[in-house]
């Protein structure tokens, strides 16, 4: 404060009361001066002393302050740690969780397998268990059987080679339907086609089951009849050829039946049996109405059905008459081998016909 100081005129001249704002504040011309010794009475060795003592209290404290920090956050990352689970933990568990439901899917799939399966097998019945066996008719037994299974022979398809005719020699051995009119129907220029019973089966015993494998052979001829191959069966074994067999085949063929006119009881159809016996026939007796007609034989030839028709009128048996009729027959094929080489087979073929046989060479496959 300057001792120039005019407490009435203040520090301008404009005849303003001086404020106490002027009274502590310097003039804007004056500076006021550093008075020695003005400082304040702290002792030099004092001085020096607190300069040279390091601030070790303010770092421990700052250092403290920053342990306490570093512990809070390591708290705070273990709760946090105990509170969200891992990564690999999550992950664990959604496999987990997603292997349960794929085999929970999958068992409850095997159950309904199971029961629908159980279902089809023990409760619900099949068509074929519930439906009866049809009741067959008689019609039904013309129907081709399998080959192989008539006579208890092996069968083999029918080897007859293309072009060639089935031997016109006597046949026989069809039972043909009865005849209901006692009166013999006229022979019509177009045979009917009407359906057979089944052949009547005779066991071939004389004959040896044909042998398995491939080869050649030669059929001697094809019967209607099994009793026809025994006459021929007989006579092959007198020139020496032991390997015979017989092998079934079926056929629709047109068979032209031999019969005598009228119809008969039973003892007069037995003294028809006998006379025709003693001219070289095999007749039967076939069951019309109350009485019963003469069959003299069948024939696969007509031409061979009218010579045997002659050679009954001329004996004097009686009247005779030819019923033709279009039939599924079972022709028993009678053949000698086989052989393994068809040259071999062939050198057999010449000696049957030098016999008089006419045989024809086969392959069996």
């Amino acid at each position: 404060m300057s001792d120039d100081f005019d407490f009435k005129k203040g520090k301008k001249d404009s005849g303003v009361e001086a404020s106490l704002d002027d009274f502590f504040q310097p003039s804007e011309t004056e500076v006021p001066s550093k008075k020695k010794g003005s400082e304040l009475p702290i002792e030099k060795e004092r001085m020096a002393k607190i300069k040279d003592e390091p601030e070790l209290e303010l770092a421990s404290e700052e250092e403290g302050e920053a342990g306490e920090a570093k512990k809070k956050k390591g708290k705070e990352k273990k709760v946090k740690a105990k509170k969200e689970p891992s990564g690999g933990g999550a992950g664990l568990s959604k496999v987990s969780l997603i292997l349960v439901i794929v085999f929970g899917l999958l068992g409850l799939g095997i159950l309904a397998f199971g029961g629908y399966y159980a279902y089809r097998k023990f409760f619900k019945a099949s068509p074929q268990m519930v439906s009866k066996k049809p009741v067959s008719k008689p019609e039904a037994q013309a129907q081709v059987k399998p080959e192989g299974k008539a006579l208890g022979v092996e069968q083999k398809p029918s080897s007859v080679q293309a072009g060639e005719k089935v031997p016109e020699k006597p046949v026989s051995g069809i039972s043909p339907k009865p005849i209901g009119e006692s009166k013999p129907s006229p022979v019509s220029g177009k045979p009917t086609v009407k359906p057979s019973p089944a052949p009547t089966q005779t066991n071939l015993d004389i004959l040896s089951i044909k042998p398995s494998g491939k080869g050649w052979s030669c059929q001697v001829g094809a019967y209607m009849m099994p009793e026809s191959i025994v006459g021929v069966e007989k006579e092959l074994r007198k020139y020496g050829f032991q390997s015979l067999y017989n092998v079934d085949t079926h056929r629709t063929l047109t068979v032209h039946h031999l019969y005598l006119v009228g119809s008969f009881d039973k003892p007069a159809g037995d003294a028809k049996l006998r006379a025709l016996e003693q001219v070289g026939f095999k007749p039967k007796l076939e069951p019309s109405g109350n009485q019963y007609r003469v069959k003299v034989y069948s024939y696969g030839g007509k031409s061979i059905a009218q010579e045997a028709k002659s050679k009954v009128e001329k004996a004097g048996v009686g009247g005779a008459e030819i019923i033709s009729r279009t039939e599924l027959v079972t022709l028993h094929q009678l053949r000698v081998g086989p052989y393994l080489s068809r040259s071999e087979a062939s050198k057999v073929l010449s000696e049957l016909k030098s016999k008089g046989f006419s045989a024809v060479l086969v392959e069996e496959k």
